[in-house]
């Protein structure tokens, strides 16, 4: 049972925090519950979301469990940040009690319209302490990913997953995901649905883009690698597929030289270090980690390449795209098809097929009649996805707006 904090301590916190409300407050206040300020797609989404509406006339607040990470510089200067300074994700019920009973007294002390949960440990928190310390405020919550699909792969952990998520999720007010694929994942264990669903797509900040490409790359083990450079962006994890990504490189390499380059963090980078020297490749293989800046690395390379055996909507995808790098991507989700068209603004080739990745990246060496297509073609796509197109869905589906 969690206790319940007396009033005297919600009304001194509230006025440490001056954030009382009058009847002429005209500004709606949001929180966004997000796990960390860190490297992932995920909480990159909620900061940009955060931004937009801080811009557009709302109170924003964003409730962070670990507030550290490289992202935290891109919250906008208005926006409240309130650090929990805990564990981002954790299975210890003792552990989560007390994260839910100080994610609850920040939401009372803060009275919310709207609170907006980004990703399933936010979700499963945010929905125990809205019911808790809230009931009556609306909650949205967001998944990004096909978690049902992957939780499937991990054992009692991902069980104890999916059973929380069956039993939490139809409390939310509203369900916001970025493609039907992620809808009809989460279907296999909703057996009843959660009240309102919204299908809305990943989005990139492209004036932001634009600014930020420009910067001069100082890394000088970038600046002179040997070319074609290949390049990957993404957390060091098992769903990425650098085991496959390194088959297909060591392939390519055998008819033409070249670099691949991988940026991003995670906890697989001993073993991928180790599969790029059991294959005799290290030489080719550089490990640059996360850069807050990825855009000119991006820029600069020849060919992006996504090995994926599963993802929600590659933002990274689109930012390629719209920088015009020819992209070789794994099939990853149905839903994938209907951004990219094979051989006109990208290639798509099968899950974990390291032959097809390495054919196709040599196609887009010897073919620039191809490659120049795909260059043109891609850019022109991405536009589509650009984030003043797509933030007024999200404003409409968190506030209910007409």
């Amino acid at each position: 049972m969690i206790a319940k904090i007396p009033n005297i301590i919600v009304s001194i916190l509230k006025k440490e925090l001056k954030i009382n409300r009058s009847p002429q407050h005209d500004k709606k206040i949001l929180v966004l519950v997000v796990s960390t300020a860190g490297h992932g797609g995920t909480e990159k989404i909620s900061i940009l979301v955060g931004n937009y509406l801080a811009l557009n006339a709302y109170k924003i607040h964003m409730i962070f469990l670990d507030a550290s990470g490289s992202y935290k510089d891109l919250i906008h200067p208005s926006i409240t940040i309130h650090d929990l300074a805990c564990n981002p994700i954790e299975l210890n019920l003792i552990h989560n009690l007390r994260k839910i009973k100080r994610l609850g007294g920040l939401l009372k002390v803060i009275q919310p319209d709207t609170i907006f949960s980004n990703g399933y440990y936010c979700n499963c928190l945010s929905v125990i302490a809205r019911r808790k310390y809230l009931p009556k405020v609306r909650l949205v919550i967001r998944e990004t990913n096909l978690t049902v699909t992957k939780c499937k792969k991990k054992g009692i952990r991902g069980l104890l997953v999916l059973q929380a998520m069956k039993y939490l999720y139809p409390h939310a007010s509203s369900f916001i995901a970025p493609t039907e694929s992620v809808v009809k994942d989460f279907k296999k264990i909703l057996h009843k649905n959660i009240s309102r669903v919204s299908v809305i797509p990943n989005f990139i900040d492209t004036e932001t883009i634009d600014i930020q490409a420009q910067k001069e790359i100082l890394d000088e083990k970038f600046t002179t690698l040997q070319k074609p450079v290949i390049l990957s962006a993404g957390r060091l994890v098992d769903q990425k597929d650098y085991s496959t990504a390194l088959k297909a490189i060591q392939k390519f390499l055998k008819d033409h030289g070249g670099s691949y380059v991988i940026l991003g963090e995670g906890p697989l980078e001993a073993q991928l270090r180790q599969e790029a020297k059991d294959l005799r490749i290290q030489d080719h293989v550089h490990f640059l980690g996360f850069k807050n800046n990825p855009y000119p690395y991006i820029k600069s390379s020849d060919i992006f390449l996504m090995s994926s055996w599963v993802e929600g909507f590659g933002i990274v995808v689109l930012e390629s795209m719209y920088l015009g790098i020819p992209g070789v991507f794994t099939d990853f989700y149905p839903a994938f098809r209907t951004i990219v068209k094979n051989e006109v603004n990208g290639i798509i080739v099968p899950v974990g097929d390291h032959k097809a990745l390495a054919e196709n990246m040599k196609k887009l060496v010897t073919n620039p009649k191809l490659y120049k297509t795909i260059h043109k073609n891609a850019k022109l796509c991405s536009v589509d996805f650009k984030i003043q197109k797509i933030m007024p869905q999200y404003e409409k589906a968190i506030f209910e707006k007409a």
